[in-house]
């Protein structure tokens, strides 16, 4: 029998996260972090093709999470030309020990790798694969290692670093 990870984030990529983060705070009474900024690179992965999509500055709001959770609401800042081109629900976050491991177990499962939110120069993969089901769900797998200590941090008000 299998369990399923219940979702530590819900990720939104919306147009304008700073509108998106008064208007949900407001409906849902919904208290934010502060916004993550800085510099993305990410690759598409479609089947063997592993395109490099280059490096896309983020908004002055890239990114943000909700205090409340979890699970936490994620609101990414659109940007055209990568994974997060459209607005919407966009994915689920699970926390794995290893997501190497996870993402070699997905696609051998037959949820393929769509893409890698953050990928370091030499390939590395720093956070973020994203796997997609036949019918579409997204699932974000983060490395509990590597990330928890950085988000507990940042819902405690430091930078998310």
């Amino acid at each position: 029998m299998s369990v399923i990870p219940v979702p530590f984030h819900v990720g939104i990529v919306v147009a304008d996260v700073e509108r998106a983060m008064a208007e949900l705070g407001d409906l849902l009474g919904v208290t934010w972090c502060h916004p993550i900024t800085g510099v993305a690179s990410h690759h598409l992965h479609q089947g063997e093709v592993v395109p490099t999509m280059g490096t896309s500055t983020c908004a002055p709001q890239g990114a943000v999470y909700s205090r409340n959770g979890p699970p936490h609401l994620e609101l990414i800042q659109q940007r055209e030309g990568t994974v997060w081109a459209e607005t919407g629900l966009h994915h689920l976050g699970v926390w794995v020990d290893d997501f190497h491991e996870t993402s070699a177990d997905f696609e051998a499962k037959g949820c393929p790798l769509e893409a890698v939110a953050s990928v370091a120069e030499d390939g590395t993969w720093i956070a973020g694969p994203y796997h997609r089901t036949d019918e579409g769900l997204r699932i974000e797998i983060v490395d509990i290692g590597r990330s928890g200590p950085k988000l507990a941090r940042y819902l405690d008000g430091l930078p998310y670093a």
